[in-house]
């Protein structure tokens, strides 16, 4: 792969990273978690930096735009739910949706660090060492967010999904992440 293909390759992948964290915040929204809702909105509005630093650095290194690649829209948020409200929805409903959700972003995340550190071993492999460390902290980053994700997955385990433990965190997830939030829109 060229350095070009590469970039365009990770910017692609971030545009759709992006896409997945918006719905997942849609997601947790619906399900009247929003804490989850607002931990999500964190991530996309992460991505979306992360997304902006790597167009100015290759711009600002390479003098050139990144070639973007047509993205098929992901579907995160299962088709059958346009159908009802969020009255419709039960606690068996919400906690499989909890479970399945975690497990899915656990999924995409580890598939993030996969790509980025093949991205970052081709780079080193055409000699693009600056490049390399640069792609280097988006894998730093992808791997404390999959440490997170799966560690609250333990966590929800531990306490087998219980609706009334989970909803009683909500308020701590939304204090954290809006504060998380603040530092990168500021």
């Amino acid at each position: 792969m060229t350095i070009e293909e590469i970039y365009s390759e990770i910017a692609q992948h971030m545009i759709l990273g992006m896409m997945i964290h918006e719905q997942y915040a849609n997601y947790y929204h619906f399900l009247g978690l929003e804490g989850y809702k607002t931990c999500h909105e964190y991530h996309f509005y992460e991505e979306t930096y992360n997304y902006r630093c790597l167009c100015n650095y290759y711009t600002h290194y390479h003098n050139r735009l990144i070639k973007e690649s047509k993205i098929i829209t992901p579907e995160v948020i299962p088709s059958n739910w346009y159908q009802y409200t969020r009255e419709d929805v039960g606690n068996s409903i919400i906690r499989e949706s909890i479970k399945s959700g975690i497990e899915d972003w656990i999924k995409w995340e580890q598939d993030t660090k996969t790509l980025y550190t093949k991205m970052y071993q081709m780079l080193i492999d055409i000699g693009e060492i600056a490049d390399a460390n640069f792609i280097k902290t988006f894998i730093c980053d992808v791997t404390n967010e999959i440490a997170e994700a799966q560690k609250e997955l333990l966590q929800l385990m531990a306490i087998n999904f219980d609706m009334p433990t989970i909803i009683t965190e909500q308020s701590k997830k939304i204090k954290y992440y809006t504060k998380e939030i603040a530092k990168i829109l500021c």
